[in-house]
């Protein structure tokens, strides 16, 4: 899937925010994962953006789940933090 077509589908329409998932509707592949955060990334350059517009840091934001364990990102999540959890992507 190219850049725009990650970004149509994963972003909110002014690019800003990750398109909020639902816990009946996780994110299933490391992979998926990746991609999802890697265009958020990519577009919002400032350290200190949010993946969500949740009103609270306890909002959740992203469900991932890898096999049987259910995983979630907070709304509050920023690009740092991302960025962070980039650089670690091979000790997943």
């Amino acid at each position: 899937m190219d850049f725009n077509e990650l970004a149509k589908r994963y972003l909110t329409q002014d690019q800003k925010y990750i398109k909020k998932r639902s816990k009946s509707d996780p994110i299933n592949t490391k992979d998926e994962l990746f991609d999802i955060l890697k265009v958020w990334k990519m577009i919002n350059q400032d350290p200190n953006c949010q993946i969500g517009k949740g009103d609270t840091g306890n909002t959740p934001w992203l469900y991932i789940q890898l096999q049987e364990k259910v995983f979630y990102m907070n709304s509050d999540t920023k690009r740092i933090g991302i960025q962070e959890f980039y650089s670690n992507k091979s000790n997943s």
